[in-house]
């Protein structure tokens, strides 16, 4: 048996859209946590923590500009963005591990509604990662959808796929 607590806690600032200036800027920081609460840990460490910076702008066209940076330190998300995690899920090897990380993000975003309760979103990112002196990027096409019980993912076509709200034990 595994039990990972994984937690967070910041503030977030919106300005919003302006009468002639049609764009929203935002600014948020967070403090995270990573503790391993298992009976017999088997992960790397034991606990960690990171802090998470990011200031955002979106046009009403659905265009959008972020930068982040993330310091970790022995931080580990199963579930979460495995950049910024101090040990690697695959590349360069599945065991690797960086006790310290410190990375910065610059993203490109754009994001299209294609139905009331669907958005697809493409954005590409280039980071910094400061301790090995690289700089890589991604490419992520995402599908984002709202779930509840009256929801259509393709709502005016032959085809309609619904979900059901399902909650785990």
């Amino acid at each position: 048996m595994q039990t990972i607590l994984n937690g967070a806690v910041g503030i977030k600032s919106e300005i919003g859209e302006v009468e002639h200036y049609p764009i929203r800027f935002s600014a948020e920081a967070y403090f995270v946590y990573f503790r391993d609460y298992s009976p017999n840990p088997n992960l790397f460490f034991k606990e960690g923590n990171g802090i998470w910076a990011i200031i955002k702008m979106k046009s009403k066209k659905g265009f959008g500009l972020e930068a982040a940076y993330w310091q970790g330190k022995n931080f580990i998300s199963p579930k979460g963005n495995s950049l910024v995690q101090s040990v690697a899920s695959v590349y360069p090897s599945k065991g690797y591990s960086e006790k310290d990380r410190k990375l910065f993000f610059f993203t490109i975003k754009y994001e299209k509604e294609i139905s009331p309760n669907a958005t697809l979103m493409f954005s590409g990112e280039p980071y910094y990662d400061f301790k090995n002196n690289l700089l890589e990027y991604g490419i992520h096409l995402h599908l984002l959808y709202k779930l509840n019980e009256d929801a259509h993912l393709l709502t005016g076509s032959k085809y309609h796929i619904h979900f059901r709200k399902i909650i785990d034990p």
